[in-house]
Parts: C-alpha cells; structure tokens; sequence
C-alpha cells in the first residue's frame, strides 16, 4: 500500500537509506494481537525485539484484546516497551478484526509503506521467518495482498502451543488417551509433547 506521500514522514526515518525493495522505500508496521495472559506472550516479544532489531525499517503494534485497567494497561506497555523501543501497545478488545479496524486508521498506517498482519502463535523471529524474501516476492508479482502459507509433509497445520508428535506424518505415538497430537489425532507419548519455548 503506498504510504508516506505528500506531507506525511514515513514512521521509519531511514526508510530511504535502506535498500529492500527494488522500487521505492519501505517502511513496515507489524501488527498482531494477544491476551496478556498467553503464555506464548514473552516469545512473541522476543520475536518482536529480534525482528525489529534486524529490520530497522520495520514498527510494531501489539494490541491486547483483553480487557485491564488503566494501571494493568500501562504495565503491559511498558513492558512491552522495554523489549524494544519500537513496539507499541493498543488495548483493543474482542476479535483481531475490530482491533485492525479500531486501531490501524487511515491516519496511522499512512506513515507506512506494508502491513504486517499475523497471528500471534506465529514464529517472527528472523532465523525463521525471512520477511524481506516475503515482501520482494510480493513486489516481484505485484501482489498488492500476500499471505505466508505453511508447507510440508502435514501442511503444517496446527497451534504452535498444542501437543504434537515429533514428525506429522509418520506418528510415533503411544497408547496414551490423556493428550492427542493436533496434526495425526492420536495419543502423544508424554516425553515427545512441545513446550511452545522450543518450538523453533
């Protein structure tokens, strides 16, 4: 989407100075949405701080979709805030729908080149998720609307935080009734069960 024109400044200042796509500047806001309760919310931080330490030319709101008071409020965005300087916190609750359409306004995401919409079980970090090869592809088909699909032996289908067993389609699962792996539905053996921290 093109931003940025006439007198309003890109929210990256160096989005000039920095070469990613081939026709013109970028400058990127990454957006996704939380309860402050999730316990996968410390690694999306970290994906958050590690991907915007790599791609200066890239911003992040993280809205929580879970209703707090003022004080809770302000602990979250600070907290967030102390992971990296440039992620910003909106409180937005309810479905991520009505967050983009309450707290991405036209007066916001016009400081910006691309929109960066992904669920929060996703993996951001940059040693696993190459986002400038997503967004030249996206210039490359003139794609104005690009989504990362995952791929492989199962698709890939499933939560990040949810039992698994090691390989999607070869399953080697045991006669355990206490938990099912999401992607063949059957037992997990307990040892073989992800904790969402080493998911990678």
């Amino acid at each position: 989407m093109p931003a940025g024109s006439g007198t309003h400044p890109f929210a990256c200042p160096d989005a000039h100075e920095v070469r990613v796509l081939q026709h013109g500047p970028c400058c990127l806001l990454a957006a996704s949405s939380i309860s402050p309760l999730d316990p996968a919310l410390p690694r999306l931080l970290t994906d958050l701080k590690e991907l915007l330490s790599v791609h200066t030319w890239a911003r992040a709101l993280l809205n929580f979709f879970r209703e707090v008071s003022a004080a809770e409020s302000n602990q979250l965005r600070h907290a967030a805030a102390a992971f990296h300087p440039h992620i910003e916190s909106s409180f937005v609750p309810g479905f991520k729908t009505l967050f983009w359409a309450r707290a991405l306004t036209p007066a916001l995401v016009a400081a910006y080149t691309h929109l960066f919409l992904f669920d929060s079980d996703m993996v951001v970090r940059p040693a696993d998720f190459d986002l400038v090869r997503l967004m030249r592809i996206g210039e490359a088909t003139n794609a104005s609307l690009i989504q990362p699909s995952p791929y492989g032996a199962s698709a890939g289908m499933y939560s990040l935080g949810s039992p698994r067993c090691p390989e999607s389609d070869a399953c080697k699962c045991s006669p355990s009734p206490a938990r099912q792996c999401v992607v063949c539905l059957q037992p997990v053996r307990s040892g073989y069960a992800h904790r969402m921290d080493d998911h990678s």
